[in-house]
């Protein structure tokens, strides 16, 4: 079962669709977390790490349920045949 939720997690539209679901939502949660940061230009202050895993965070949840849809269509579609 694993992996098949691998197949579909590493598709190359399932992890485009995951990439830019992290570029919108990872910017603008980014902008609204650290955004008078960037306005002002204080670099220094900056915390690189929750940028990162700002970004980080929606391209997970994306994949992974990208791929449990895909997996879930899958077992159905095999088991109306």
């Amino acid at each position: 079962m694993q992996n098949g939720f691998i197949k579909f997690a590493s598709k190359p539209a399932t992890v485009k669709k995951g990439l830019m679901v992290s570029l919108i939502v990872g910017t603008v949660l980014n902008v609204i977390n650290q955004g008078d940061l960037f306005i002002y230009q204080k670099w220094e202050s900056l915390n690189f790490f929750k940028l990162f895993l700002t970004y980080v965070t929606p391209f997970l949840v994306s994949v992974y349920s990208t791929a449990t849809a895909l997996q879930n269509f899958n077992k159905t579609e095999k088991h109306l045949s």
